[in-house]
């Protein structure tokens, strides 16, 4: 089996509908651009890095959904391979 580990910089305000599955604080927009992400990215798992720390950044991981520039935070994207 691979482990193969992959670093994003998401949004600070998307990380609880990501790890949590809760939209409630999203608007429609922000949900389909949210969901459009996740298609492009369904073949593992999201967990938080170990760093908790946010910061700002002009082009993170979500850029080409259309999400502007935000508070960001890293979120690991682990995918499991069998061989």
């Amino acid at each position: 089996m691979k482990l193969e580990i992959i670093e994003f910089d998401i949004p600070a305000f998307l990380i609880c509908a990501i790890i949590n599955n809760d939209y409630t604080a999203l608007n429609d927009q922000e949900i389909q651009q949210l969901d459009r992400f996740l298609a492009d990215n369904n073949n593992g798992y999201f967990i938080l890095s170990d760093d908790l720390e946010s910061y700002f950044i002009k082009y993170h991981d979500l850029s080409y959904t259309g999400f502007l520039a935000a508070d960001c935070m890293k979120l690991n994207f682990v995918i499991l391979e069998e061989k």
